[in-house]
């Protein structure tokens, strides 16, 4: 049956698309990456609401603040050389905890890769990609339970589905092959309740290989999409939306077809709104001389002007701030749309020369170059 649901989608979207000489709006975006695009500076207060929260500094609290996971309450931060979690709350930035449970013991972590807050549980389901395995904790930072993954495969993303299930992303060691998909599975052992899986006419990998070098771009293929999802298949030029209910329609088509395309060029969501969509399109190239490689483009399609840019922003209350872009935004899975960090010696500088302005200015004055950051939220527009 779900073979067959496969291939009645693949005919009705060939069937859609062909639709002969009727002028007809399609119920996609249709994305092209063959020509020039053109570049536009943007401001983030334009498109966002941006919230600010200072993350409290003790003797105790001290953090990078590299966002892990936000909940409707809660901040999480990891610290790879301490191997702590710090909770944080999310209105406030006061800390509540910090949660060290790193080490080679059955109940303890080596390296988080995701982290996902079930504030309805009291849950903190922690990824560890290396062990192949997730270890479920309250919010104390009490072990409960762990789960091994689907067949010894990989877990490349996880969030936080629905009361009873996650979202995952999984794939062997290496490339993407044709078993790799996105699955839903049980928050209370693992087990595999769904494997979502679209039409794909052959494997195509963003992964460069080269002899015996192997270098792996950094993306990501879940988005949040209010309370749908959005879901890339790399193998595919549709970027699809999951609906609550299971359904899966065309959100995106890319052209030129990424299987004629050389060298390739992939397309990534990174965060979506009922009008803006931004996206990554990440060429793949490597340079064996400089070991660099997989130049990208940060753009944005607005889907009331039907455009698409090449897009750098600002900040409002930062003058002559860095420019910002959403490469390596992780998807949150909440109502909070991402989160960017601003750390405090920075500030501090950009204090003392006078260019700091509203809610930014006001919530840096007690800062000192030893704080911890501040964490910028951004929310949907109101």
């Amino acid at each position: 049956m779900k073979k067959l649901g496969i291939i009645a989608y693949s005919t009705l979207l060939a069937s859609l698309m062909g639709c002969g000489n009727k002028e007809q709006a399609a119920p996609w975006t249709n994305i092209d990456l063959s020509g020039s695009i053109p570049k536009e500076e943007r401001i983030l207060q334009d498109l966002f609401e941006v919230k600010y929260v200072a993350l409290e500094t003790t003797d105790s609290f001290l953090t990078r603040g590299f966002i892990e996971a936000v909940s409707p309450h809660l901040l999480i931060t990891y610290d790879y050389g301490e191997g702590c979690l710090s909770l944080f709350d999310r209105a406030t930035g006061k800390g509540i905890r910090q949660i060290k449970r790193q080490g080679q013991g059955p109940e303890e972590y080596v390296s988080p890769s995701h982290v996902v807050i079930d504030e309805k549980r009291e849950e903190l389901f922690v990824s560890d990609y290396s062990l192949r395995k997730i270890l479920v904790y309250d919010l104390k930072g009490n072990f409960k339970r762990s789960f091994k993954t689907i067949d010894e495969n990989y877990y490349t993303e996880l969030l936080d589905y629905d009361d009873g299930h996650l979202l995952a992303y999984k794939k062997p060691a290496g490339p993407h092959d044709e078993n790799s998909c996105h699955i839903l599975i049980s928050k209370q052992d693992g087990s595999l309740t769904k494997e979502i899986r679209f039409p794909i006419d052959q494997v195509e990998t963003p992964i460069f290989t080269h002899g015996e070098l192997t270098a792996t771009p950094f993306f990501y293929l879940t988005a949040p999409y209010g309370d749908r999802w959005a879901l890339t298949v790399t193998s595919s030029d549709t970027i699809y939306r999951y609906d609550a209910d299971g359904s899966a329609h065309p959100l995106i088509v890319r052209s030129p077809s990424i299987h004629g395309m050389n060298p390739q060029v992939f397309l990534y969501p990174t965060i979506l709104t009922d009008r803006y969509y931004f996206l990554r399109a990440q060429k793949k190239e490597f340079d064996l001389e400089t070991m660099k490689g997989f130049p990208t483009q940060m753009l944005l399609y607005d889907t009331q002007e039907k455009k698409l840019v090449e897009y750098t922003l600002t900040n409002a209350d930062m003058e002559d701030g860095p420019s910002i872009n959403f490469y390596s935004i992780r998807p949150l899975g909440c109502d909070a749309l991402g989160a960017l960090t601003l750390q405090a010696p920075d500030l501090v500088e950009a204090r003392e020369a006078g260019k700091l302005k509203g809610k930014l200015q006001s919530i840096t004055e007690r800062l000192d170059e030893e704080s911890n950051p501040v964490i910028v939220l951004l929310e949907k527009k109101r």
